[in-house]
């Protein structure tokens, strides 16, 4: 089978497009599992053979699920925000790529003045209690507070929620280290 996706993915979605003329090679093995659309739990794997090869035969188009072929860690930035006195601020970045925050880093210097009240990615909570944590845990010399949180997807918000506990305005920013797949 002669395999031509490379043009293909630069297509919304074309990562997952494969054209092709049957040659008897196993698709299955080529890009792992075929989904067929509307097929039902019952379809084989040699039923979903059979049809990507007669695609492939009439030169058509077929879907497949590719897994992701890299991961990568990146750092995703928070915009300095100023938190007054003895007020609250939410702290909003949106990645640009799948992302998995891993490692939140708040600077030493504000950190002792912060509570953080609430880590969201989307719409749902990622701490496992509705208490505030220390911001002081997060600092760059914290150690052993790794925090595996959801996949943001692709523009989806991630929010920090901030309690400033001194009595000067605060200059808040902050990074958070994840990994994103492609």
């Amino acid at each position: 089978m002669t395999m031509q996706s490379g043009s293909y993915r630069d297509l919304i979605g074309g990562r997952n497009l494969v054209v092709g003329r049957s040659g008897g090679d196993d698709l299955h093995a080529i890009f792992g599992a075929i989904d067929l659309v509307g097929a039902g739990e019952a379809t084989t794997d040699d039923a979903k053979q059979a049809l990507m090869e007669h695609l492939a035969s009439k030169n058509a188009t077929g879907v497949v699920n590719l897994p992701p072929t890299k991961s990568r860690r990146y750092p995703c930035g928070f915009p300095t925000t100023t938190v007054a006195a003895g007020g609250t601020a939410t702290v909003i970045a949106q990645p640009q790529i799948p992302f998995r925050g891993e490692r939140l880093v708040v600077p030493s210097d504000i950190a002792g003045a912060l509570l953080i009240t609430d880590v969201k990615v989307g719409k749902n909570s990622q701490l496992a209690a509705g208490n505030p944590l220390p911001a002081r845990a997060y600092t760059e010399q914290g150690w052993g507070i790794d925090m595996h949180l959801d996949t943001a997807d692709i523009s989806q918000f991630v929010q920090l929620q901030l309690l400033n506990t001194s009595a000067h305005d605060l200059n808040f920013n902050a990074l958070m280290l994840g990994r994103a797949v492609e």
